[in-house]
């Protein structure tokens, strides 16, 4: 679908967003600000807030690497943003080959090509974007196929030259140990060590 609708898109920029979640007010005007301010980016997300029912009660909070070297670091092991943070130029994602059809990996497979490319992502340290989890979100975070196309998806990332052996080996083998645990460990995995959960 999003491999199809970008080539759709009539304007300059795209501005991503998922349609059960949600936008700050201030999202737009302060992404292209940073466009504006910073001559070393080309794409801009943020932090992200996570919620379950009422976007007023967030459950935990994803921060992510904010400037362009620390995101492109980052990005060799963990995926650097959240998709429907993006702002991002039309014409830079057909440049790196537009989407293509990954099982739950075509978002990360997209930025690290256009990083590879030398663009830059820069991350607002705000929580722009309010995003709804599921029950089953961590859930399908893990199983033989998620952990198969995971693999598959940084294999060509080592094999493209973006990361390295050790980066391949620490991620892969860190997220198969992760995706094949039991959901209920899953979930307790990533609310421990990869968000900062609110509390009360």
């Amino acid at each position: 679908m999003l491999r199809k609708a970008v080539p759709l898109c009539r304007n300059t920029y795209i501005a991503r967003m998922d349609a059960d979640d949600y936008s700050s007010p201030e999202r737009l005007s302060k992404q292209f600000a940073i466009l504006d301010q910073r001559d070393d980016v080309d794409i801009v997300g943020c932090n992200v807030d996570e919620f379950m029912d009422d976007v007023t009660e967030p459950v935990s909070h994803v921060v992510l690497p904010e400037l362009p070297a620390d995101a492109l670091r980052f990005a060799k092991r963990r995926c650097p943003m959240r998709h429907p943070a993006l702002l991002y130029r039309k014409d830079d994602v057909l440049a790196a080959g537009n989407y293509r059809p990954l099982y739950t990996f075509e978002d990360y497979d997209l930025i690290v090509r256009m990083l590879h490319r030398g663009l830059r992502l820069y991350n607002v340290q705000e929580p722009l974007v309010s995003m709804r989890v599921s029950p089953d979100f961590y859930a399908r975070r893990g199983g033989p196929r998620f952990v198969a196309c995971m693999v598959r998806t940084k294999w060509r990332f080592l094999v493209m030259g973006f990361s390295s052996l050790p980066d391949f080996l620490v991620s892969c083998l860190g997220q198969t140990f992760v995706g094949l645990m039991p959901g209920s460990f899953r979930a307790w995995f990533y609310k421990t060590f990869l968000r900062k959960e609110i509390i009360g």
